[in-house]
């Protein structure tokens, strides 16, 4: 391009680029100063002063990866997954997939086709439902900037300056825990009304086996007709939970009937020497009752 307009001599012009040159680095021979952005050009006597502008495309597309992590201040499973979704506009086309990524593995490449500058992309994390886990919520980074979601989605401009986007999704997970309750019942009416049950409970598998016991047993009670003892309330969610009664000893005139246990939950299962195995899933209420009914014996004389 030429400019017939007479200059003054040592008129300094400064030229840049004003068009998108979004995947393309431009550079100006001479450049202004240190600013190879930019051209600057000093009109002098007895020749046409040039300017020349290189416009390089070196690599004009990009990409993206996805990744998964977890914090938690309790153990959290291995192997968990979790579902991400992406979306991006190609000129006329949309493109948009979910993807299943596992907590702590590798970063995930979901599109190897190549992706031109200035694309948009946005990622978005499905709420997980883990049993037995509250999730706290997600943040996210892009490499080493952090992200800030807006409901639940990021959305970042592939560039030249940033051609390759790490995506990382981080949840803050807390396990639910909780615990269980035993009341005591006794019909109305019943021999030795002010008689008192001891309880005992067990966490952990295999507490019970061969009639030996495997764990170490956790008092509650005793208790009368009608009070209620709790256990703690950190039992984990999933947890194996073994619970019994033991009776007062029979008198000479009463006898005790086995237990009947009530508000069971699913899964109940009776085990040797009076113990009773559930399933603990949190938070769900456990609240049992145990009643047992008397037998008064009387004799006879003659006169």
């Amino acid at each position: 391009v030429t400019a017939d307009t007479e200059l003054p001599l040592g008129y300094m012009l400064t030229f840049a680029e004003t068009g998108d040159t979004t995947g393309a680095t431009v550079t100006f021979t001479p450049p202004n100063g240190e600013n190879a952005t930019q051209g600057r050009l000093v009109v002098s006597p007895g020749t046409q002063s040039a300017l020349r502008a290189k416009l390089q495309v070196e690599n004009a597309y990009g990409g993206f990866t996805l990744q998964k992590a977890v914090t938690s201040e309790d153990p959290f499973p291995e192997g968990q997954s979790f579902t991400l979704s992406y979306s991006y506009t190609v000129g006329e086309d949309e493109v948009s997939e979910e993807v299943t990524i596992t907590a702590g593995a590798a970063a995930v490449r979901p599109v190897t086709t190549p992706i031109p500058f200035g694309t948009e992309v946005t990622v978005c994390e499905l709420a997980p439902a883990i049993p037995g886990w509250t999730w706290t919520g997600v943040t996210w980074a892009v490499g080493d900037n952090a992200v800030t979601p807006v409901d639940g989605c990021v959305t970042v401009t592939i560039t030249a300056e940033n051609p390759d986007l790490a995506f990382v999704a981080t949840n803050a997970f807390d396990q639910i825990t909780g615990g269980f309750s035993v009341t005591k019942v006794r019909a109305q009416g019943e021999p030795l009304a002010d008689a008192e049950f001891s309880f005992q409970y067990m966490i952990g598998d295999d507490c019970v086996d061969a009639g030996a016991l495997a764990c170490t047993p956790v008092n509650l009670g005793p208790l009368a007709a009608g009070e209620t003892a709790s256990s703690v309330d950190t039992i984990i969610h999933g947890s194996t939970v073994w619970v019994r009664e033991i009776a007062p000893a029979d008198t000479a005139n009463v006898s005790w009937a086995d237990v009947v246990w009530s508000n069971t939950p699913e899964g109940w299962t009776a085990e040797a020497d009076g113990w009773y195995s559930f399933t603990f899933l949190a938070p769900t209420a456990v609240a049992l009752t145990a009643t047992n009914k008397a037998s008064e014996q009387f004799g006879a004389f003659q006169v």
